[in-house]
């Protein structure tokens, strides 16, 4: 077995336009890119996505959260550009994602 190849997935992505700025609305997070591309993303899709260790497992990236468990009005305390220039997203149940 190529492990290399049987766990290319798992590599990080390159960056292809850097966040510019972000901003919360009613039913949605807007991104914008360097590129002046604006992208919506609803609050559900985002914490459904959520990458985090208490989200997805690790070692498969198999996803633990369960959607249907997240009140479905949940809302952003806070959404912001970290230091590393990724979308960071504090959530009103206390969940970080990142």
């Amino acid at each position: 077995m190529n492990t290399a190849a049987a766990f290319a997935d798992f590599r990080t992505y390159p960056l292809i336009s850097a966040l510019t700025g972000v901003q919360t609305l009613a039913d949605r997070v807007l991104v914008k890119w360097a590129d002046n591309r604006v992208s919506p993303f609803h609050h559900q899709w985002l914490r459904d996505n959520c990458p985090c260790p208490q989200c997805v497992y690790t070692v498969t990236r198999e996803q633990v959260l369960e959607i249907v468990d997240v009140a479905q009005d949940l809302m952003p305390d806070n959404a912001r550009i970290d230091s590393d220039g990724c979308l960071a997203v504090d959530w009103q149940d206390g969940h970080g994602s990142r």
